[in-house]
């Protein structure tokens, strides 16, 4: 039956051969998730029913304040690590993306050492310094010393700590920064430069947005990796979660129960992290690249004109 338009009246029932297709049953998707649910029921078994995991100590030091102050610790230590690392990866990135060979030179040799040494031997290179430089001094090279410092006053074990995590996290970050910028497209930049913009405003204003959408991510993930390497200050006797946990174990011997407490609390934060990865990832996804993107297109405009 056809309207008066031509067109062919809608009756509500659908053409012959058109029977909308049953979703099919995916049947192995219910097996892998009995399988889940049985092993977690496992696990909770195992936890509940085991008297040796003894969670009432689990419980008892939880809040302990000797465990919150290894935690704080913990978390002054990736900060600063990450601070640090994120700033001489920058200078180092800097360094690597000029035009003088003899910076490109430096960068690259300063980063392939960051790479290669382990972080416990920069650990306790740093935390030992003192015995092959007992002073440290600033003034005229192979002149008079203006200042002059103790090392073991400058370098204790927090400093230490957090240069060994700096220099270590600083050629990793570096090639993280460095590809964000390469993913840029180097037309963006041209156009930005044709416009009159300064290489700072270029910066800023169209190779940082998109290039911190690709760093966020790996920098991210590096963020976990500092929370979990900075565990290595236990050989120092930093009092870090870990150190602090261990502490506790060697007077009560009760060492799962308090294993499982630096667990929970490493977890936690991890956690934490992940959610404001999820949350960087979504902003960068959406305003500050739209943002770029609607920059470049206006600038484009204003060339062709």
């Amino acid at each position: 039956m056809a309207s008066r338009t031509g067109a062919p009246a809608d009756t509500g029932s659908r053409p012959s051969g058109l029977e909308p297709i049953a979703p099919r049953v995916r049947w192995p998707e219910f097996v892998y998730l009995a399988v889940v649910v049985v092993l977690l029921a496992m696990l909770a078994n195992f936890v509940v029913t085991n008297d040796r995991l003894n969670l009432p100590v689990f419980w008892e030091y939880l809040f302990h304040p000797l465990v919150l102050d290894g935690l704080r610790i913990t978390v002054i230590l990736t900060v600063a690590g990450m601070v640090g690392g994120t700033v001489l990866g920058l200078v180092l990135t800097a360094m690597r993306l000029s035009s003088s060979p003899t910076l490109r030179a430096v960068s690259f040799t300063a980063i392939y050492i960051s790479r290669t040494i382990p972080l416990l031997v920069q650990l306790l290179f740093w935390f030992f310094l003192a015995s092959v430089l007992p002073r440290i001094s600033f003034g005229i090279p192979f002149g008079p010393e203006f200042v002059s410092f103790e090392t073991n006053a400058v370098i204790n074990q927090l400093g230490a700590a957090i240069i060994a995590l700096s220099l270590f996290v600083a050629g990793y970050m570096a090639e993280i920064m460095r590809s964000g910028v390469m993913s840029v497209d180097r037309g963006q930049v041209e156009a930005a430069t044709a416009m009159g913009m300064t290489p700072l405003a270029v910066f800023r204003r169209v190779v940082f947005p998109q290039a911190a959408r690709i760093s966020v991510p790996p920098t991210m993930n590096q963020v976990i990796s500092v929370l979990k390497y900075s565990s290595v200050v236990i050989l120092i006797g930093l009092a870090d979660l870990m150190y602090s946990v261990q502490a506790i174990y060697s007077r009560n011997f009760q060492q799962i129960p308090l294993l499982l407490v630096a667990t929970f609390w490493y977890g936690l934060v991890v956690v934490v992290l992940t959610v404001v990865q999820s949350q960087l990832e979504k902003r960068l996804s959406t305003g500050l690249p739209r943002a770029a993107r609607e920059r470049m297109k206006a600038m484009e405009e204003k060339t062709d004109a």
